[in-house]
Order: structure tokens, then sequence, then C-alpha cells
């Protein structure tokens, strides 16, 4: 039997081996991710922005203000780099010197030689930016408060 072949999306310069998608919530903003690894071992998570909530539609909006900022080869690689993205938000410099890139509609986050942060501490850190700057509320769900009332009524075993 022979295998069959997954054609996964190239991360910028990187060829993906591996993907697993996954549904993540951060800061009460549920989203999909993709957990991926790359033939050169370095690992990360891509985004889409495209169908995956209010944050990603408001910030696909924001990425066409920074579109100014971008030089022709970024443009016709469907690229906004960081160092770009820095140029139009000042203030993103919480990233230090990699917070991550978008290409082809999708933020990237993988793992940075020197970077002090990983790819998941910086997901964390662009969704409590990205939300206080929309003016995004989020709220806690009705099963959370379920499993509170019972954390405090001592009904959960260990």
């Amino acid at each position: 039997m022979s295998q069959k072949q997954v054609a996964y999306p190239k991360v910028f310069s990187h060829k993906v081996v591996k993907e697993e998608e996954t549904l993540l919530t951060v800061k009460g903003i549920e989203f999909r991710a993709y957990a991926y690894e790359t033939d050169k071992g370095i690992k990360g998570y891509r985004i889409p922005i495209e169908n995956n909530g209010e944050l990603f539609q408001h910030f696909k909006t924001w990425l066409e203000k920074v579109d100014a900022h971008r030089g022709p080869k970024e443009r016709s690689l469907d690229l906004y780099q960081f160092k770009t993205i820095l140029r139009a938000e000042k203030s993103l410099d919480i990233f230090g010197d990699a917070g991550f890139y978008v290409y082809r509609g999708h933020v990237i986050f993988n793992e940075e030689e020197g970077q002090e942060k990983t790819p998941m501490e910086r997901i964390i850190i662009f969704i409590e930016y990205f939300k206080k700057k929309f003016n995004i509320k989020t709220r806690v769900r009705k099963s959370v408060f379920q499993v509170l009332d019972e954390l405090d009524l001592g009904i959960l075993e260990e």
C-alpha cells in the first residue's frame, strides 16, 4: 500500500513536513491554529486570518494600513515582515526582534534563534495586544461558570 502524500504549505522559505490543526483559546479569544514542524526542525504555529473570528477580521483590516509600509518585494511574495509591521506600529516592540510575520494570509509564529519567547508566548502577547487595540470584549462561558461552581462546592475530584 502506498501512503498518501500530504501537501503542506510553505512557511515562507521553509517546507512544512508535519502539521496539526488545533483550536486555541487565549484571553477569551478562540481561534484555529496549525502547529507545524519544518524540514529544518523549526517548530511554530500558523494562524489563518480568514474565517477565524472577530480579532483576525479586525487584524486583516489593520493590515491594509500596514500595506503602505511594504516594499514591492514583500507585496510580490504576499508577505509582511515583522520589521515592516514594526515600522507601522512602533508599540509592537514588546515582541523584541522577532515577533511574527504574515505570509499568504497566515500569521506565523516560529522558533527564532536567540529569541527568548516561545511561539506560544508570542501568540499570547499578540492576542493581548490586538484584543486591547481593537477593544474586543470577551465573556466567560456558561460551562466555565459551572466548573467554577463545582470547584467552589468541592464537587470535583482530584
